[in-house]
């Protein structure tokens, strides 16, 4: 399980994770925070994306480029993983956002689907599912199991806080 799983740990991750636990942090603090950590996550969560290359002209001479191989997309759990969407879209501005809509029921605390935009074929290769702040993994499993149906192999799940039981989930 523990190679299917990496645990970022940043110094400047852990003081902004920890800056947004305090009770004092005001609304717009929070949205900034999610936003800096979303685009650490990012960054070292694209780290292993397939490169293709290209050759190019600068004003001086040739180069050869790169772009990454991969159709990206990005799919927010509504609403919190709204605040990590355009830190994302910021890494990658070409990619298509699908919405899905996940609440844990009250009773059986079981997820219910509420809304989705998920087209009816994938037109993406990787989909980055969003989600800032897991307590169960339960929603985040469901929509998993979403794009896993659709499907699209979702193997990357970005979020600050996660619990044991979605890090299991990820490992089968």
């Amino acid at each position: 399980m523990q190679q299917n799983r990496h645990v970022l740990s940043h110094p400047l991750v852990n003081a902004r994770l920890s800056h947004l636990r305090l009770a004092t942090t005001s609304s717009k603090d929070f949205r900034e925070g999610i936003h800096d950590i979303s685009l650490v996550l990012g960054i070292e969560a694209s780290r292993d994306l397939e490169e293709d290359t290209f050759d190019g002209q600068t004003p001086i001479g040739p180069f050869t480029g790169s772009i990454i191989k991969p159709r990206i997309g990005l799919t927010p759990i509504l609403r919190a993983g709204l605040g990590m969407t355009d830190a994302l879209l910021t890494l990658f501005p070409a990619a298509p956002v699908y919405h899905l809509g996940l609440f844990r029921e009250k009773v059986s605390l079981h997820p219910v689907e509420y809304y989705s935009k998920l087209p009816s074929a994938p037109n993406v290769d990787i989909c980055f599912l969003l989600d800032p702040l897991v307590a169960t993994g339960g929603t985040a499993c469901a929509a998993l199991s979403m794009l896993l149906e659709w499907g699209i192999p979702c193997k990357r799940h970005y979020t600050s806080v996660s619990d044991t039981d979605l890090a299991n989930y990820f490992s089968e």
